[in-house]
């Protein structure tokens, strides 16, 4: 006790009113501790409930605010409302109800705001997140695209759509915050090289009825510089600046990966092509670092003909067999249970789609003429039924038709039913 209180009893209870009010004023005045001049806040801390953010919120698995205007941001030193949709913020907010989010910019990739010294942060297209939320919301949004490519002699136009338009299929994963895995194969069992290995080697070899010129200019074998990887990977640094996925980049060494030619054998075999490519053999070879455990799988064929698939016991000498002969070709209850026993047999993890002919119920018997079942400015089609039962065993799935002149919307659709199905 202060000596001049006990010496004047008095003085206790004006000095206790006074602490009394100091206190009520402080409490009065108190406002969300301030990012830029405290090291204690729990700003930007990833969370799972607003227990463990002190004064803000758990918005989005953030501790941050919710907002729908910059001015509900003021208090944190410089962040701004960023509004739910795509991109890093949209994967965060995905089951979230919050229509935007305060979060500081950031720039070059350097992301180290005021008072988060403690917090691990990454800076992704341009604004500042913690990385635990981040590989939280992204949990479970992998996927591995194996695309089977013909390569037989009248595909040349549809390779130059899948060139100029798989942008549309790409981006669309990117914004819906997909970590994937894309890589080729081609229909051709013939050449060793190929044989369900993936391709990343831009084939200029096209048949005198080719309408389009094939331009491998831009791609990077090309110009002396080491070929695409054969499995590209969204997480590749190469295709990432400041957390932004360079879409063009994957575009352009897709593009090369996927010009596989029209010089294949006209026996195409795009099952078996992709049952190779998955098999234990190429996975732990050639096929090496494609396939992750936890991934979705994802099957896009691309093909203007039926599938010619065979143990090596078929006559060849004439292309017609592979109609009239088809219960001499293997069953495709043979593919659809190796595609979905490949996940440990959870079909809900596995997407077969692909861009081919539609089936019209036509089957052809010895002697009889194949004939088309769609035509476009690109050339004619003939049924892939058999593509067509594998797609159709699983419940995702998505077939198009290859007989359009443009295949964006196709592109665009297969990619909805990937994110639909994470």
């Amino acid at each position: 006790m202060n000596p001049s209180a006990r010496s004047n009893p008095g003085l206790l209870i004006p000095l206790a009113a006074l602490a009394m009010v100091a206190l009520v004023a402080t409490a009065c005045n108190e406002q969300p501790v301030d990012p830029i001049i405290s090291s204690e806040t729990h700003w930007l801390q990833a969370c799972d409930s607003d227990a463990v953010c002190g004064p803000y919120a758990c918005v989005c698995n953030v501790c941050t605010f919710a907002c729908t205007a910059d001015d509900a941001c003021t208090s944190l030193g410089g962040a701004s409302c960023h509004l739910v949709g795509v991109g890093p913020v949209g994967e965060l907010c995905r089951d979230d109800v919050a229509e935007g989010i305060c979060l500081p910019s950031c720039e070059a990739g350097a992301c180290d705001p005021s008072g988060t010294a403690a917090r691990s942060l990454t800076c992704e297209q341009a604004i500042c997140l913690p990385e635990d939320a981040l590989t939280r919301a992204r949990a479970g949004r992998e996927v591995d695209v194996l695309f089977v490519v013909d390569n037989s002699g009248s595909m040349c136009e549809e390779q130059a759509q899948l060139r100029e338009n798989v942008d549309l299929f790409i981006r669309n994963l990117a914004d819906g915050g997909v970590d994937f895995h894309l890589a080729v194969v081609t229909t051709d069992l013939v050449d060793p090289n190929q044989r369900g290995r993936f391709q990343n080697t831009p084939s200029r070899e096209v048949g005198p009825a080719c309408s389009v010129v094939v331009d491998v200019s831009a791609c990077p074998t090309e110009n002396g510089q080491e070929a695409p990887p054969k499995v590209i990977a969204s997480s590749d640094p190469r295709y990432r600046a400041a957390g932004v996925l360079n879409i063009e980049a994957v575009r352009r060494d897709f593009g090369c990966n996927a010009t596989a030619g029209t010089s294949g054998t006209g026996f195409e075999a795009g099952l078996e092509a992709a049952r190779l490519a998955l098999s234990d053999d190429l996975r732990q070879s050639d096929n090496a670092g494609f396939l992750r455990d936890d991934a979705l799988l994802a099957v896009v064929f691309l093909t203007d003909e039926n599938d010619c698939s065979h143990d090596g016991g078929f006559d060849e000498s004439n292309g017609n067999n592979c109609e009239w002969h088809a219960d001499q070709l293997t069953p495709t209850s043979e593919y659809i249970d190796f595609f979905g026993n490949i996940k440990g047999g959870d079909d809900a993890r596995v997407v077969m789609t692909g861009i081919i002919a539609p089936d019209e119920g036509a089957r052809w018997g010895v002697g009889e003429e194949i004939m088309p079942t769609c035509s476009s400015p690109l050339g004619e089609g003939y049924a892939g039924w058999r593509y067509e039962e594998v797609i159709n065993a699983f419940e995702d799935r998505r077939p198009e038709n290859i007989c359009t002149d443009n295949f964006s919307d196709g592109f665009s659709q297969i990619a909805a039913v990937i994110l639909d199905a994470l």
